[in-house]
């Protein structure tokens, strides 16, 4: 033992194997760093580590809160530690070892693990919130009050994991949170969901959130009605966000196709001409539009090029065209007009 406290003073690490004396004498010793190594151990006991819990410098803290073999108390003790690091480390750990620990056979253990989960989805600390969001947000043994407040939560790093990918919530969950959204990007995090139904589609296109839209659009998972299509259609033409995911639907009826062919770019129409299943009228009328498209921008370009080269030259003829007006030229994008004139 006299060794052992020889190598406490001494600053050196902690020998692999750790007698039950040699530990207590780590906490009687007041060694910081020994206090440390001790506090992420598996092999610590219980008691050492409420002890930790409760009077660790931040580190050890820090240390107990991410140790698995940490017990059920003294993360209920961490779930109100004054450092946000420590509890950010506790809800990490907390989450990714949730099944495991409401599995257990003592109930006092259950009930404290889930105590610890309801005061962590509570903490003031958005940052707390969301690791535990994002740790929990598969699961299926979570309480559906904790994934509520969380799908709620006023903010998108905390809502967003819940809402995406928690299969506790149901489409009434959903509408709800669609009805009355906080956070931003509340209702795009929905629009991603594997397999949204139609009540849940119809709910996001009704709203006509750009980004929740143009995330359902892009879900291959998602269902949606053809008069909830019909209803995008007729507010996209001025959206482009919208342009690319909707020519890409694989449930587009032809008429929709052919509504949309009016006014896409031309590199979307190259796609739906390569579309299989058209029937000859859509194919025609595709090749038409995308024939017409691709003459009105050669035309647009032309005359924005014309008129670039007419504004040069009345600089020139100015004597204006000077060094700095070329080079301003170029980095406007019109070195081909500037060199051409």
């Amino acid at each position: 033992m006299m060794a052992f406290m020889r190598r406490l003073v001494g600053g050196r690490a902690l020998p692999k194997k750790l007698s039950y004396e040699e530990a207590r004498a780590v906490l009687e010793s007041h060694e910081r760093s020994a206090e440390h190594e001790l506090a992420g151990r598996a092999d610590a006991e219980p008691e050492m580590l409420y002890y930790l819990a409760a009077n660790g410098d931040e580190a050890t803290r820090r240390a107990v809160a991410a140790n698995p073999a940490t017990p059920a108390k003294a993360d209920r003790v961490l779930a109100d530690d004054v450092d946000p690091v420590v509890r950010a480390e506790l809800a990490r750990k907390i989450g990714r070892l949730l099944p495991d620990l409401l599995a257990s056979e003592r109930d006092r253990v259950c009930e404290l693990t889930l105590e610890t989960l309801q005061k962590l989805a509570d903490d003031q600390a958005p940052r707390v919130r969301a690791i535990l969001a994002e740790q929990i947000a598969g699961l299926d043994c979570v309480p559906r009050d904790v994934v509520l407040k969380l799908a709620h939560d006023i903010e998108a790093t905390v809502s967003a994991p819940i809402l995406e990918y928690s299969p506790l919530l149901s489409d009434a969950d959903l509408l709800e949170v669609i009805a009355t959204a906080r956070a931003q990007d509340a209702l795009a995090a929905v629009a991603r969901r594997r397999g949204v139904s139609e009540a849940v589609s119809d709910a996001i296109v009704a709203s006509l959130d750009i980004p929740a839209v143009a995330a359902l659009l892009a879900n291959p998972k998602a269902r949606v009605r053809e008069e909830a299509l019909e209803k995008i259609i007729d507010h996209a033409e001025t959206i482009e966000a919208w342009h690319g995911p909707l020519a890409m639907r694989t449930d587009l009826s032809l008429r929709a196709l052919r509504r949309i062919a009016g006014f896409v770019g031309a590199a979307i129409l190259e796609q739906l001409c390569g579309r299989h299943g058209l029937d000859d009228e859509t194919q025609a009328h595709l090749n038409r539009c995308l024939r017409q498209r691709l003459e009105r921008d050669d035309e647009k370009s032309r005359s924005a090029a014309d008129g670039l080269r007419a504004e040069i030259l009345k600089v020139y003829e100015r004597g204006e065209l000077t060094e700095a007006y070329v080079e301003k030229a170029v980095l406007a994008a019109q070195r081909d007009v500037t060199l051409q004139s």
